[in-house]
């Protein structure tokens, strides 16, 4: 898939989860962003909002999965702004993340 079309379906996606969650920031990471990723290779997001505050780990990741619409698989990563801030100085994921990721 096309950068420029992920993105567009990133935009789409961002919209549904912001209504339902509200969101402070998306980030696309991994090898999508950096742009060598193979043709079956998922895409990395990370979404921070502080709607995620009251759902577990396990919850959040499945009601955003509920909204991507695409056949492209989509690995989430979902964070309220307090675990982030925290986190991305912690974990070489998110810290990557926050290195390459393209914002969303």
């Amino acid at each position: 898939m096309v950068l420029t079309s992920l993105i567009q379906k990133l935009k789409a996606f961002k919209r549904r989860v912001k209504a339902k969650f509200g969101l402070d920031e998306m980030l696309l990471f991994g090898s999508r962003a950096r742009g060598d990723h193979l043709q079956d290779s998922d895409a990395d997001v990370v979404l921070v909002s502080r709607g995620f505050s009251n759902l577990s780990f396990p919850r959040r990741l499945s009601a955003v999965s509920e909204l991507w619409m695409e056949k492209t698989r989509m690995d989430a990563l979902c964070y309220t702004p307090e675990e982030f801030k925290r986190l991305k100085l912690k974990s070489y994921v998110l810290s990557a993340a926050v290195r390459e990721g393209i914002c969303i």
